[in-house]
């Protein structure tokens, strides 16, 4: 009877000893869990931020649309035109020959852009306005002379404030400047150029900061007239992702 008891409480213990083991290591792997969650969370946040205040140093009242097939300017700017905005700015990316001399053979992306644009923040006030043929170069390590050609049109120069760094969203290839390339022409220039009034990209600029309100109209209003083929990108698709 008394080795049935001590055999009963030996399994037990033994029970007792496994169950705390066992609780030992579900604490530990729950542990383990908490502080994945917390450290992923972080970064989540970290990046977030990054992005955030990227693209807030673009303008948080600014939204831009990027077009994945080139629209028509003026049926763009009817439809848009809709929206409760101060102005907007068009742009078109193209491909032409660049160099120093009229047979200039590398092929550079040029972006034609209005006067007004932002992105000149009035440092070229006749841009596009008095001489059609000026040219706006950021980083103007490549070319020192006054005139350049493009596409064997000679262009007068003018230097520009390099772009402020955005890494982050540039390696995810989102910054809402979307300007990759250091050449910017007048837009009628551009559109003369390549025989054709579409534009690839346009900034809405609103009266007020950008919010989800404000993205939801403008995606109904794309819809409505029948424009899918497009991407957003604003100073909220950052705080979305928070």
């Amino acid at each position: 009877m008394y080795h049935l008891f001590f055999l009963i409480l030996k399994e037990s213990l033994q029970n007792i000893q496994e169950n705390k083991n066992m609780m030992y290591l579900y604490l530990f792997v729950l542990i383990l869990s908490f502080t994945g969650v917390i450290i992923t969370d972080s970064l989540i946040n970290s990046v977030s931020k990054t992005a955030q205040s990227e693209l807030r140093d673009e303008g948080d009242s600014i939204i831009t649309i990027n077009f994945h097939v080139p629209k028509s300017r003026y049926q763009m700017a009817a439809i848009l035109s809709q929206m409760e905005i101060k102005d907007m700015y068009f742009s078109k990316r193209i491909f032409f020959q660049v160099g120093e001399n009229p047979f200039a053979t590398q092929l550079k992306k040029i972006t034609g852009i209005e006067s007004k644009d932002v992105l000149l923040s009035g440092a070229i006030s006749d841009f596009g306005i008095k001489d059609k043929n000026s040219v706006a170069i950021r980083d103007n390590e490549s070319f020192k002379k006054k005139f350049i050609y493009i596409n064997g049109i000679p262009f007068k120069v003018h230097n520009i404030a390099a772009k402020k760094k955005t890494n982050f969203l540039d390696s995810l290839g989102l910054s809402s400047l979307q300007e990759d390339g250091g050449f910017f022409i007048p837009l009628e220039t551009a559109l003369r150029l390549s025989l054709s009034n579409e534009i690839d990209s346009v900034k809405l600029l609103l009266k007020k900061e950008a919010d989800d309100s404000v993205l939801l109209q403008l995606r109904e209003l794309l819809k409505k007239n029948g424009v899918n083929d497009y991407s957003v990108i604003s100073f909220i698709d950052a705080k979305k992702n928070r």
